[in-house]
């Protein structure tokens, strides 16, 4: 397999290297946990796209949580988790909240999460 060269502008190489450095890895490696390997379907973004809140209330399904919990463990209204849970299923593009927490499990895994931290958010 051919090695893979990029020329990446100056921002992007310093969010590779601000990456590498708190991952404990090669801006190289970085690059290659963010790609997805062939075939597999990734959302553009995986779990970047999602805002903090979101990531909260993403990790919070994933342990079983339902709205009223994560509204009350939020101090959310019951409609704004319905909100948030809604814009995450739609982001990852899956049908459920279950598909989310498997595609969630799945990303994590394959150190596909960009936050470093499990996507959790102190």
């Amino acid at each position: 397999m051919p090695k893979l060269t990029l020329t990446l502008d100056e921002p992007v190489s310093s969010e590779l290297r601000k990456l590498a450095r708190a991952w404990g890895t090669s801006p190289e490696d970085v690059l290659t946990r963010l790609l997805p390997a062939r075939g597999e379907t990734v959302p553009p973004g995986g779990l970047c796209d999602l805002t903090r809140r979101e990531l909260q209330v993403l990790d919070l399904m994933v342990a079983g949580e339902k709205n009223t919990g994560i509204a009350r463990l939020l101090c959310l209204s019951d409609k704004t988790v319905k909100n948030h849970v809604h814009n995450i299923l739609g982001k990852l593009k899956v049908n459920g909240r279950t598909q989310a927490a498997v595609l969630t499990t799945k990303l994590r895994g394959a150190g596909l999460d960009p936050g470093g931290n499990g996507g959790r958010v102190s």
